[in-house]
């Protein structure tokens, strides 16, 4: 009775913990350019997601979160649109989010906001995906480090602590058994 117990422990720590890793895939968030300026329209796609998921898309810097825009993805999982960049949006370094409905980060890509009016890099050497990032110049480098916090749901958070306690106490038992 003990050994069955065990194996049902196992299994429900193994369901639990592919539940909360399946929780959100990351998909393929793909920018036109990672040199914005204040005001312009940027055009972004994605694939691999969630088919007809909403995602919320921000932008996260120094300042704090700046939301752009949403976009829904398709039956395929895939989208395409455009966003723009808010007008009194600061120069400096940001990160692009696409967001899931319960807040966490679903893709992200780095992205570097110039002055209003300024020329950036852009052609097809400026295309990056969320995946690899291809870096072109930048108008304004800072040292200061981005304090970025990533997005993830008390869902996330309590199956993974779930997961955890059901992995410790499965480990225990199997300890305590008699050889």
């Amino acid at each position: 009775m003990r050994r069955i117990s065990s194996y049902v422990a196992g299994a429900l720590a193994v369901a639990t913990l592919a539940t909360t890793a399946l929780a959100h895939e990351k998909g393929r968030l793909k920018v036109a350019t990672r040199q914005l300026t204040p005001g312009m329209a940027l055009e972004l796609s994605g694939e691999k997601f969630h088919k007809n998921d909403l995602f919320t898309i921000s932008l996260f810097g120094l300042a704090g979160k700046i939301r752009v825009g949403e976009i829904r993805a398709d039956s395929a999982g895939k989208f395409a649109g455009s966003v723009t960049v808010p007008a009194d949006a600061s120069p400096g370094t940001y990160r692009l989010v696409l967001s899931a409905a319960d807040g966490d980060e679903a893709a992200s890509v780095d992205v570097e906001v110039g002055a209003p009016g300024a020329q950036m890099a852009s052609g097809p050497d400026s295309q990056v995906t969320g995946e690899h990032h291809h870096h072109t110049e930048s108008t304004e480098p800072t040292a200061e480090p981005l304090g970025l916090e990533r997005a993830s749901s008390p869902l996330v958070r309590g199956g993974a602590l779930a997961g955890v306690v059901v992995a410790l106490a499965v480990g225990a038992t199997l300890l305590r058994r008699p050889k």
